[in-house]
């Protein structure tokens, strides 16, 4: 949709940016699926909607925090996946344990996003409170990509753009 935007010739003007930004899924569908959601069971949707917004703002500024603190690059890059890595690990896959055979496997192509996926498995109870803060500090295992020698939930190594799809196909085969 942005690219057909994009490519018909026309210069982006703030307004057009603007209009295109406003129709991409982000914190607004997940509150849109939450609020869908709350249908099903007994939990107010103004409660879901507080604490989904919480959620993300949360791990938002745990990003920024350890960007800031670690230097670390890649900041918007894992700014921008923090939507879709919430979704994933907080509704859709089924993981509780990384042992479990019958568990779902994520593969972070975008590798450089890896912050985003060290805060997420953080607030699953994956990464401690210690690493986390360590991210890309000498010794850590957490470093400006996933590595599956080190860090826990990470289940491949990941960096170059396109690596995960072909790794993906692989574990699916």
């Amino acid at each position: 949709m942005i690219r057909q935007k994009i490519n018909k010739g026309k210069k982006m003007t703030h307004s057009n940016k603007h209009a295109i930004l406003q129709n991409l899924p982000g914190v607004d569908h997940l509150l849109e699926l939450a609020k869908q959601n709350a249908e099903f069971i007994d939990i107010p949707r103004s409660v879901i909607i507080d604490s989904l917004r919480n959620a993300l703002g949360n791990i938002r500024k745990n990003i920024l925090r350890i960007a800031h603190s670690s230097k670390g690059p890649h900041t918007g890059t894992a700014l921008s996946c923090v939507d879709i890595l919430s979704v994933l690990y907080f509704d859709t896959l089924n993981i509780k344990s990384f042992d479990d055979e019958n568990r779902d496997i994520f593969i972070l192509s975008k590798g450089h996003g890896a912050m985003a996926l060290f805060v997420v498995l953080h607030k699953c109870g994956f990464i401690s409170d210690e690493q986390l803060n360590s991210y890309s500090k000498f010794g850590s295992i957490l470093g400006g990509h996933p590595d599956v020698t080190k860090v826990p939930g990470v289940e491949a190594s990941t960096g170059s753009l396109g690596h995960g799809l072909s790794f993906s196909i692989g574990i699916a085969l």
